[in-house]
């Protein structure tokens, strides 16, 4: 607990970049999907055996969504020729058309790395771990499938969203 309390502090502080790296080398390891789940498919399986999507296959996709969005963004703004547009998607647009391609990877690179420690931070949010404000509240997250099976995400006596995140490649 006094780690997540140092972690709180650097969050409040603007600091939590150096913390969050060195919280997520040394728990890498620590969390090994369970069978079935290598982190890496993103998919939602909420058929089997009538159950809602567990909390690895939420976190994989979550993962997955944002390295897909940043990609997504990068790829347009590197191929966007219009002049015309919100201002700062075409100042945004042409500078990284301005860059080397191996400039252009770094700025790829960097992007995955802020968009994914934000995920982070939300992470431990949903993991009860840092408070939103000053009234201490307790978030549920709860996964309800088509077939009305029942799965909470972020479950007390489960593993912490954050170190499945730090779990995954």
């Amino acid at each position: 607990m006094e780690r997540w309390s140092a972690f709180r502090d650097a969050v409040l502080q603007g600091d939590a970049v150096s913390l969050i790296f060195d919280i997520l080398e040394e728990a890498r390891d620590r969390i090994t999907p369970p069978p079935g789940h290598d982190g890496r498919d993103g998919v939602f399986d909420c058929t089997s055996e009538g159950s809602a999507v567990d909390a690895y296959e939420f976190v994989a996709a979550l993962k997955k969504s944002v390295r897909e969005g940043v990609d997504h963004e990068v790829d347009l703004l590197e191929t966007r020729d219009s002049p015309r547009g919100p201002v700062h998607l075409i100042r945004f647009a042409n500078w990284i058309q301005g860059l080397s391609a191996a400039d252009r990877e770094v700025l790829r690179e960097l992007l995955h790395f802020t968009a994914e420690g934000s995920l982070f931070l939300v992470l431990t949010l949903l993991d009860n771990l840092v408070d939103l404000t000053a009234e201490r509240v307790r978030f549920e997250l709860w996964a309800i499938a088509e077939n009305g099976g029942r799965g909470q995400i972020n479950d007390p006596d489960g593993d912490m969203l954050c170190d499945i995140f730090n779990g995954l490649g």
